[in-house]
């Protein structure tokens, strides 16, 4: 759990300790609409202060109760050990502040997502194993309930979210989250993102797997679903250092606190 922080809304699951989820992921098949994806490059953060910064995208500003949204991100944790670490959202997560979408791995080595703050909700199996090797996190949120899941399956139940209000300080992260105010750097990531995507609906089961469920990253713009892909961040492939380009909208990341284009690295899902 983290340690002095506002009370959250929380999902977790466990993977084995190999570092592999218990489930087997099936490479599907690359048919029509270019859904294979060259993939040369993800982005590696230290867990000290690496982040992207999206600012706070309109489109992405959601309402409490009523927003249908969905994330999805390729991470490999690069440690073990009592850390938790957030691969992303937009919260501050420091006393009095706020939750608005925060996803990450506890120090359990748990998967974890929390939505708008709230009483404290647990699903899925706690227990300690290994983050190790890529894997593909998603999450949907359809108005008042969230569900996550890991490789394109969800993992226990569909949970209620939080009575917020929405976060309006922070901006949007990958890499961490805010923990006092808009400047500084909480429950940094430490190990590789690639293939960010950001959606506005709630993805369906069936959705997710055919987003996550394979072995390696599907181009999302041949997603089912591509009407509502809303921002797409490769990670490196195609990026000019600083800037992580957004391959839908016009939310441009900015890198920060990174040592500088050695960041991008050949280590993929």
């Amino acid at each position: 759990m983290l340690r002095h922080r506002m009370p959250i809304v929380l999902l977790a699951l466990c993977l084995t300790a190999a570092g592999h989820h218990p489930r087997v992921r099936t490479q599907l098949a690359a048919t029509s609409g270019n859904v294979a994806l060259v993939n040369t490059s993800s982005l590696s953060f230290d867990g000290t202060n690496d982040i992207v910064n999206l600012g706070k995208p309109a489109n992405m500003d959601l309402t409490v109760g009523t927003s249908k949204f969905s994330i999805s991100k390729w991470f490999k944790r690069g440690e073990a050990g009592d850390f938790e670490r957030h691969l992303g959202g937009k919260a501050r997560m420091g006393a009095g502040g706020q939750v608005g979408v925060v996803t990450g791995v506890r120090a359990d080595e748990a998967i974890e997502a929390l939505v708008y703050g709230g009483e404290n909700t647990f699903g899925g199996n706690i227990a300690p194993g290994g983050v190790f090797g890529w894997h593909c996190y998603s999450l949907s949120i359809n108005g008042s309930t969230a569900r996550v899941y890991l490789d394109g399956v969800q993992v226990g139940s569909t949970f209620a979210v939080g009575i917020g209000p929405w976060e309006t300080t922070a901006d949007w992260l990958i890499g961490a989250n805010r923990f006092n105010d808009n400047t500084d750097t909480g429950y940094p990531w430490k190990g590789s993102i690639d293939e960010v995507t950001y959606w506005s609906d709630d993805l369906t089961d069936a959705q997710h797997r055919e987003l996550c469920q394979r072995t390696k990253p599907m181009n999302p713009k041949a997603h089912s679903k591509a009407v509502n892909l809303i921002h797409w961040y490769r990670m490196g492939d195609g990026d000019t250092y600083p800037t992580i380009t957004d391959r839908v909208g016009s939310a441009n990341g900015t890198c920060q606190n990174m040592a500088g284009a050695g960041n991008i690295t050949s280590d993929v899902p």
